[in-house]
C-alpha cells in the first residue's frame, strides 16, 4: 500500500471522502477550478527553473488554462476561471523580478523530483506488505556551499489568504515526507 500527504490529509478530514476516492474510485464529474490556479504556477515555477526561459514558462500558464474543458462550466466558473488566469499570468510576469536572485544564490535546480521509499518494518506490525511513501518534491536547490534546500510552493486564491489559512496549513508529515524522499534522490539528506 502506498501513502502520501494527499492520502493521509484527506483521510485525517474525512475517512468516507478517503474511501470513495482512494478504495471505490470515485471521482468528481468536473475538478475543481481551484486546482487549474495551483497547477499552473507549479508548471511555471518548474519551467522557469529548468530553462531560465520566463516566455517558455509564462507560455505553460496559460497552456494550463487554455486546456481546461470550459463546455462543463457555467459562465460564474468561466470568469471565475479567467479571474484565475489572470493572476497566474500576472504571477508569472512578477516571479522573475522577486526572485531573479536565485539564479545567483543556487547553482542547480531539480525541479518536480517524484520520489518513493518504503518505510522500516515494525517488528510489532502485522502488516504482510511494506508500506511505501510516494510524493513529489517541488523543487530541490543546491547553494553554493554544496548544500541542498527543499523550495515548496503553496498556492492559494488569493482571497483565502487569512490568519485562518495559514492555521490550517499543517505541513509537519509532508515536509518529514519530503526530507526522505530528498534523501532517496540525493542519497543524504538536505542540509537545510
Amino acid at each position: 500500500m502506498d501513502f502520501s500527504h494527499s492520502k493521509i490529509n484527506r483521510y485525517m478530514t474525512c475517512p468516507r471522502s478517503y474511501k470513495h476516492y482512494y478504495l471505490n474510485r470515485i471521482v468528481p464529474r468536473k475538478r475543481g477550478n481551484f486546482f487549474v490556479l495551483g497547477e499552473a504556477i507549479h508548471k511555471f515555477i518548474e519551467v522557469y527553473y529548468r530553462s531560465r526561459d520566463v516566455e517558455l514558462a509564462t507560455h505553460q500558464v496559460a497552456r494550463t488554462f487554455d486546456a481546461v474543458d470550459r463546455t462543463q462550466l457555467n459562465r460564474e466558473e468561466i470568469h471565475a476561471l479567467e479571474v484565475d488566469k489572470n493572476i497566474a499570468m500576472g504571477i508569472a510576469k512578477a516571479y522573475p523580478s522577486f526572485y531573479k536572485q536565485d539564479f545567483d544564490e543556487f547553482k542547480s535546480f531539480l525541479t518536480e523530483q517524484e520520489f518513493k521509499f518504503t518505510f522500516p518494518k515494525q517488528t510489532d506490525s502485522t502488516a504482510e506488505e511494506p508500506r511505501r511513501y510516494i510524493g513529489k518534491i517541488d523543487a530541490l536547490i543546491e547553494d553554493h556551499a554544496g548544500d541542498w534546500w527543499i523550495l515548496e510552493t503553496k498556492t492559494a486564491a488569493p482571497s483565502t489568504l487569512n490568519a485562518d489559512y495559514f492555521n490550517r496549513t499543517h505541513i509537519d508529515s509532508q515536509v518529514m515526507g519530503y526530507m526522505y524522499g530528498a534523501k532517496e534522490i540525493l542519497g543524504k539528506f538536505p542540509k537545510r
